[in-house]
């Protein structure tokens, strides 16, 4: 089977930390591409589209020019997280015969949900003032306080994502550009044709978990409930993600069966 994983706001793909290395001990003939939003890791120097349709665009063109080691007909799914859910969710109405399912991480949706509950309002300000600070280990244990319980990797993980930041900057335009795009973006009336397994951090300082309940209600999915991670659940509790994937596998109707 192909996966393809998106992160989320002013996050790339090593962010997902050990989610991957977890991923293929539990699955080692899965092939997984990373694609970064535009502004964002490999693709820093771009200035992020304002909306989140454009971002969906940008990504499938990208797919389109991916070349995979898999042959064609091998299953495809999407894992996204927050934003790139949002952005997975687009992609997978304007496109909907790329993948065969996709699992939805931590996000929220205008038109389901209220804007103080898609981003909580005491950690918005925090957020903005730790993208500001000049140290970038700093920087990065400040989001991490925010957005990630696991604190006992907190200071390994700054010293790793203080890194990426130096060598592949996000641009303050670019993370308002992300956060109006994110804010802006509203469910469509169309819904997913494939399988949806939707996952949700019990714990989310960042988003309220409630917005991702109010998802799997909208389109019917599988759902899981992480009882302590925080927003960063990639880096919180990546055995239990790897775990709920394979569960959601295991079960999940074909596409076929869906439709």
């Amino acid at each position: 089977m192909r996966w393809i994983w998106i992160r989320g706001l002013v996050r790339e793909k090593g962010h997902w930390y050990q989610l991957p290395e977890r991923f293929h001990e539990r699955f080692p003939d899965a092939e997984v591409q990373f694609l970064d939003l535009p502004g964002n890791g490999a693709r820093f120097r771009e200035k992020t589209p304002v909306s989140v349709p454009l971002m969906a665009r940008s990504l499938s063109d990208e797919f389109r020019r991916l070349r995979w080691s898999s042959p064609d007909g091998e299953p495809t799914y999407l894992l996204a997280m927050s934003l790139g859910a949002m952005v997975a969710y687009e992609w997978l109405i304007r496109r909907p015969t790329d993948f065969d399912g996709a699992v939805l991480t931590n996000t929220s949706f205008r038109g389901l949900s209220p804007m103080l509950k898609r981003i909580r309002p005491q950690n918005l300000p925090p957020m903005l003032k730790a993208a500001a600070v000049s140290d970038l280990v700093q920087r990065e244990r400040q989001i991490l306080a925010i957005t990630s319980n696991r604190t006992d990797v907190h200071e390994e993980a700054a010293e790793v994502y203080a890194g990426f930041a130096r060598e592949r900057p996000v641009a303050r335009e670019n993370l308002l550009r992300q956060v109006l795009a994110g804010a802006r973006y509203r469910i469509p009336d169309e819904k997913p044709s494939v399988p949806l397994l939707v996952l949700v951090s019990r714990k989310d300082s960042l988003v309220d978990p409630q917005c991702s309940r109010d998802l799997q209600r909208y389109v019917s999915a599988s759902f899981a409930e992480h009882p302590w991670g925080n927003h960063d659940l990639a880096l919180d509790d990546p055995q239990w993600m790897v775990d709920r994937i394979a569960d959601w596998l295991e079960r999940a109707p074909s596409v076929a069966d869906f439709q």
